[in-house]
């Protein structure tokens, strides 16, 4: 039996539950973030506990029904998982737009996301992910 983390749980019983299902119906039944659903996704196919047909952009989601069960996280796993974090990435994540940076964002509206990464003097990642938190 296959061993999944608590993320690849809820979003591999959502797929279970709602056969041949979108990736973005699935992102919203399940309460992940796009961010963290990509990954998760592309997991639950390498471990091959999910196909995915049709064509890109409108893929469906379906369980391949080979048994799965959630793995226990244990303090000290959580931990080294931590100590491996990417910086760039942990930094990324915590990014916070100033007030500026917001009135900037609002007047500005109609460039691409790279040039207002560019613009604001920060990644594009930084960007994506403090929009991400904005939405929410």
């Amino acid at each position: 039996m296959i061993k999944l983390t608590e993320l690849q749980m809820t979003i591999m019983n959502v797929i279970a539950k709602h056969d041949g299902i979108k990736y973005g119906d699935i992102m919203e039944k399940s309460g992940v973030t796009l961010n963290n659903g990509t990954g998760t996704i592309q997991a639950l196919l390498n471990k091959q506990l999910v196909v995915r047909e049709g064509k890109p952009r409108k893929y469906l989601y379906r369980s391949t029904g080979i048994l799965y069960e959630a793995r226990p996280d244990s303090d000290e796993e959580n931990n080294e998982r931590i100590k491996r974090a990417d910086p760039f990435l942990t930094k990324s994540a915590l990014y916070r737009f100033t007030d500026d940076q917001l009135i900037f964002l609002k007047n500005n509206s109609n460039l691409s996301r790279s040039k207002l990464a560019q613009k604001l003097g920060i990644s594009k990642l930084e960007l994506n992910f403090a929009l991400d938190l904005k939405r929410k």
